[in-house]
């Protein structure tokens, strides 16, 4: 086994190794479950642990690791233990069917694969070296049907731990929960804003709402995020209001419908919206927790801009394309060499929106095809190759329709080889075996030929107008 090459700066806050030589911290809550407790000092060992197990200093700075990421203490230890060395987390969706694990796998190519029970399953020290300071690739939604991974790095996610730190305020007694995936960068911000600022996360294996509501009850958790599926439930589960006790409650992952944040607000819920992307490491708008209905705002360190076609600044009220810019927004995406960012340093999110003169952010909708349900990107093309591939089906479309649950549910116009009859219920089970359930379509349509625009483009407007 080699020493570990990378040391961490002194100012790291990202370190488990300089968190524990701070006073007082070794012997502060880390990790909470139902059924545990790990200081950090606890946590820090598991995570050695499992280090040695895997041999982790035996890989190249920034190597990538990638590992089926379940919410658990040991996957917890496994980011702890990359963190602390300089290598890259590649955090695969659990819910993710094989053919789509694999394809990931093969676009990143990583140095060391995990099985689910984090044993190697593959070790490539040949594979290509990533930048020198990556420090995650986190999957999310293009629009050319292939994977597409950010390079999050470790300067990204510690400006992104901090400017939150800021808007949203801190106390000694922070807690918050995690009931998002660790693959998404909603999840992984928690773990990283909480070893930033030396609190605690409690960790679910999964969104339940009974489990939310009893972590709330026993008072182990003061800051939740949630995607506006979860608030739905949450609000019909909570008879004794017990989120009013929150100190915050972040919802994102979708634009939330205002009916949903209405009733929180009226019941005392620290609700506060927020906006933000995976390139961004999740939130740089968000409401303020002194006045939640006032809208979303840019975090500190970060800049927003509504931009018009061309790239120019459109005047304020006016609907534009939203850009962010600042030290929180990814290097780039793997494997890409064309620049992520405009001559300014933008990057264009294909979100439409406008800011009043105030500077509040209101997102109005999505220019790209890219639609969210339940939280979860999905990849219209992606979608849409898996539809093709099955027996019968000619062609295929998918739109997202409004869903007041989910925000939006997959639908799916197809059109029939001529002369061969379409059979829904083995179109649907055929998809399943390689689509993850969010991306699964819920409804359904045939057509002699998908409907045009007259630059030849499938119109998708008219697909989503014909379901709604």
């Amino acid at each position: 086994m080699t020493e570990s090459r990378w040391t961490p700066a002194l100012d790291d806050r990202l370190s488990p190794r300089l968190a524990m030589a701070e006073p007082g911290v070794a012997h502060r809550p880390a990790l909470a479950t139902a059924d545990v407790v790990w200081t950090f000092a606890q946590l820090h060992t598991q995570a050695e642990a499992l280090a040695l197990r895997l041999d982790l200093d035996a890989l190249p700075v920034a190597a990538r690791v990638a590992f089926a990421a379940p919410n658990t203490p040991q996957t917890l230890a496994l980011l702890w233990a990359l963190l602390d060395r300089g290598l890259c987390a590649v955090p695969l969706h659990p819910r993710w069917t094989d053919a789509e694990r694999t394809a990931r796998l093969a676009h990143v190519t990583p140095h060391l694969t995990l099985d689910p029970g984090l044993n190697v399953a593959g070790r490539d020290l040949q594979a290509p070296d990533s930048p020198w300071d990556a420090a995650a690739l986190i999957f999310t939604s293009g629009t050319s049907g292939r994977p597409k991974a950010a390079v999050l790095t470790r300067r990204n996610l510690q400006a992104a731990a901090h400017a939150s730190a800021l808007h949203l305020g801190t106390t000694d007694d922070d807690a918050w929960l995690l009931a998002m995936p660790l693959a998404h960068v909603g999840g992984l911000s928690i773990v990283t804003r909480m070893l930033a600022g030396r609190r605690k996360v409690a960790l679910l294996p999964r969104f339940d709402v009974t489990a939310v509501l009893q972590q709330v009850t026993t008072g182990r958790v003061t800051l939740l995020s949630v995607v506006p599926a979860m608030l739905h439930d949450l609000l019909a589960a909570d008879t004794g209001n017990l989120l009013s006790r929150l100190r915050i409650l972040l919802v994102g992952g979708d634009r939330c419908p205002p009916r949903l944040l209405a009733e929180a607000w009226a019941r005392g819920w620290p609700a506060l919206p927020s906006y933000g992307l995976t390139e961004t490491c999740a939130q740089v708008a968000t409401a303020r927790p002194q006045d939640p209905s006032g809208g979303a705002f840019a975090l500190p360190g970060v800049e927003l801009a509504v931009l018009d076609d061309a790239g120019l600044p459109v005047a304020a009220g006016v609907t534009g394309e939203v850009a962010v810019r600042g030290a929180s927004l990814c290097s780039g995406y793997w494997g890409q060499r064309e620049s992520h960012v405009d001559a300014q340093g933008f990057f264009r999110t294909g979100d439409l929106g406008l800011q009043d003169g105030t500077g509040r952010l209101l997102v109005a909708g999505r220019r790209s095809d890219r639609l969210i349900s339940g939280g979860e990107n999905v990849d219209p093309a992606e979608v849409e190759a898996v539809l093709r591939a099955c027996p019968g089906v000619a062609d295929a479309v998918v739109v997202g329709v409004p869903d007041e649950r989910w925000g939006e549910v997959v639908a799916a116009l197809l059109v029939a080889v001529p002369g061969t009859p379409l059979d829904f219920p083995t179109v649907a089970v055929q998809a399943a075996d390689r689509l993850a359930v969010h991306a699964r379509p819920r409804k359904w349509a045939q057509a002699l030929a998908l409907p045009r625009n007259s630059g030849g483009k499938v119109d998708r407007a008219a697909v989503r107008r014909q379901f709604e």
